[in-house]
C-alpha cells in the first residue's frame, strides 16, 4: 500500500479531477484513464484510485482492485516525474480476471504516454 503522503487529499482530488489532463487505454479485458495535474511546490507525486460501483458491483472486489493498483504504482513511484497528481480510473474491467500482470502494462502503458514516466 501507498504511504499517505503518496495519497492524494479529497480537497485536491475535485481540483485535479476538473482541471487535469486525461489519457485513455483500452482493450478487452481493461479500460483505463488517467488524469494528472502538476502541482507548483510540491515534492512528492500523489495517486488516487477510483473504480465506480458500476463497473465493480462488491465492495471486496473494488477493495482488491485498489491494492493491486497501489502495489503496482508502489514499484514504479521511484519512474514518475515529482510533483504530480495522478488519478487513475477503471471504465471496464472483467473482474474474473483481475490480476497483477494484466493491469501492470496498461498502468505503464498510459505513464509513458502521458510521459510521466522517466526511463
Amino acid at each position: 500500500m501507498l504511504p499517505k503522503k503518496n495519497r492524494i487529499k479529497t480537497n485536491l482530488f475535485q481540483e485535479t479531477q476538473k482541471k487535469s489532463d486525461r489519457f485513455f487505454y483500452k482493450n478487452d479485458i481493461v479500460s483505463l484513464s488517467i488524469s494528472f495535474l502538476g502541482i507548483k511546490g510540491q515534492e512528492e507525486t500523489k495517486f488516487a484510485v477510483v473504480i465506480p460501483k458500476k463497473v465493480v458491483g462488491k465492495a471486496i472486489q473494488r477493495n482488491k482492485l485498489k491494492r493491486v493498483i497501489f502495489s503496482i504504482l508502489e514499484k514504479y513511484i521511484k519512474n514518475i516525474k515529482l510533483g504530480y497528481n495522478i488519478i487513475i480510473k477503471i471504465q471496464k474491467i472483467d473482474v474474473d480476471l483481475i490480476n497483477r500482470d494484466i493491469l501492470k502494462e496498461p498502468i505503464k502503458d498510459l505513464l509513458i504516454k502521458s510521459s510521466l514516466f522517466l526511463k
